[in-house]
């Protein structure tokens, strides 16, 4: 009974904290996100609210932090879009900050942290450079310097959400990663068994 009251409590905390974020009261809405999370420190809403006021408080580490906890405890589509947009707006094209996350993605994924490599393969997509479009003669598709990086992460990424049992996430993903770079290998198998899956 105690446990389902704390959950209880944590849900209104964490309403409340939507609701002040609402008005543009982001202090109080992180202080109501915070104490929720004393309740229930795994709960995915709760860390997205906190990434949330962060953001809007112009605190954007905190907010960068927070939504990876939120993509690594849920990794719905809201919160990996979140993260993402937090992550545009603060950070430029590195491709070696790219490269870091990959392997932070990578060293979650031999852990068993699903929704961590969710988190970091979505920080290294953000990261990458964007495909340059460059003047090329018709019918010759222009050529992206970047396109195994960025397929492998969108690889990545499907298995991460193939082994959560996102399937629909999983096989966006791998599509992706296909038409990044066709000749990649993992990236059809990682869509054949999203594919299967769904």
């Amino acid at each position: 009974e105690d446990e389902i009251n704390e959950m209880v409590q944590a849900a209104v905390l964490s309403n409340r904290a939507a609701c002040w974020a609402k008005v543009g009261h982001f202090e109080a809405s992180k202080d109501d996100a915070h104490r929720a999370l004393e309740l229930r420190p795994n709960w995915g809403r709760a860390w997205s609210r906190i990434g949330l006021a962060s953001a809007k408080m112009g605190q954007g580490n905190e907010a960068i932090d927070a939504y990876k906890k939120a993509v690594s405890f849920d990794p719905s589509s809201a919160n990996v879009d979140a993260l993402a947009s937090v992550v545009r707006q603060l950070n430029g094209p590195n491709t070696d900050l790219a490269h870091a996350e990959k392997e932070n993605g990578n060293t979650a994924m031999r852990g068993h942290e699903f929704g961590l490599a969710v988190a970091c393969y979505t920080v290294a997509l953000v990261l990458v450079p964007p495909e340059a479009i460059a003047s090329v003669p018709e019918g010759v598709a222009p050529e992206d310097e970047h396109a195994l990086l960025r397929s492998v992460l969108f690889s990545n990424r499907a298995s991460a959400f193939c082994r959560l049992k996102s399937w629909q996430s999983a096989r966006a993903d791998a599509q992706l990663a296909v038409e990044k770079k066709g000749d990649f290998v993992k990236a059809r198998n990682r869509l054949g068994t999203a594919l299967l899956a769904c």
